[in-house]
């Protein structure tokens, strides 16, 4: 499979993304649930379907609110804002 061709400007958002979540993870003290959040979203993938996994799928309703995914919602608020700063490139 080839790897996807992405533009400089891509790349900058990317990195600008990554440095601004982790300062978000030092202001906010939330490393322990945004680890959690990107364990837990791995662990949406379904085998039979081949859907879900580590591609944010947690952020639906339907994954963050079964019992397993008990107050990911919080983590999920605190990604709001770096999800905004993204959107061009994900909406």
């Amino acid at each position: 499979m080839a790897l996807p061709v992405v533009d400089t400007e891509y790349l900058k958002e990317i990195d600008k993304a990554r440095r601004d979540l982790r300062a978000l993870i030092a202001y906010k003290n939330c490393a322990p649930i945004m680890l959690r959040l990107a364990w837990h979203d791995a662990g949406t993938y379904d085998v039979n379907t081949k859907t879900g996994g580590p591609n944010g799928s947690i952020r639906n309703q339907e994954e963050y609110s079964h019992g397993a995914n008990n107050g990911l919602k919080i983590a999920l608020d605190f990604c709001g804002e770096l999800y905004c700063i993204t959107a061009k490139y994900f909406c």
